[in-house]
């Protein structure tokens, strides 16, 4: 397998894996709303707003980081279109103008690939975060006393 197709691969399973997380983080979002929505606010709902947060947190970050990773090929794209006009031009000659806009380039895509690599990581940490914070509310849901209910206790039954 060629390097080029390596590369490809790598490439379509990160994008899959980011829109997945996006779809992930979307769907968790509709859900969560339809939970908390009619709900009556108290503090017994923080845990479902933390979580509807971070999920929100998460599916900016899945854009901004699809945003920024294609700023970086659009560098890459515009540095080998330069390359393939001087190739035209004179082969085999690159100029030293070339070379120094090389380096820059290629700096800035660097930085923004990188910038790209943070948002990915708030991407995953924030949907996960969110996913505790939701198990947290529905088990604080599960077991708090509700308004209609009689003194709170697990052995059914049992009154104090």
């Amino acid at each position: 397998m060629k390097r080029t197709d390596l590369v490809k691969a790598h490439n379509d399973a990160h994008t899959q894996f980011t829109y997945f997380m996006l779809g992930a983080a979307g769907a968790s979002i509709g859900y969560a709303l339809t939970k908390l929505d009619g709900q009556q606010s108290s503090y017994w709902l923080i845990p479902g707003g933390v979580a509807l947060l971070l999920w929100m947190i998460s599916f900016f970050s899945g854009c901004m980081m699809i945003t920024w990773g294609l700023k970086a090929m659009k560098d890459d794209w515009f540095l080998a279109s330069l390359y393939e006009k001087f190739e035209k031009q004179a082969p085999g000659y690159i100029p030293l103008e070339l070379e120094a806009l090389q380096a820059k380039v290629t700096s800035e895509a660097k930085r923004k690939t990188g910038i790209a690599g943070i948002f990915k990581k708030i991407q995953v940490w924030t949907l996960y975060g969110g996913v505790f914070a939701f198990i947290v509310w529905r088990a604080v849901e599960m077991f708090r006393p509700h308004a209609d209910s009689r003194p709170w206790c697990f052995v059914p039954g049992f009154s104090i």
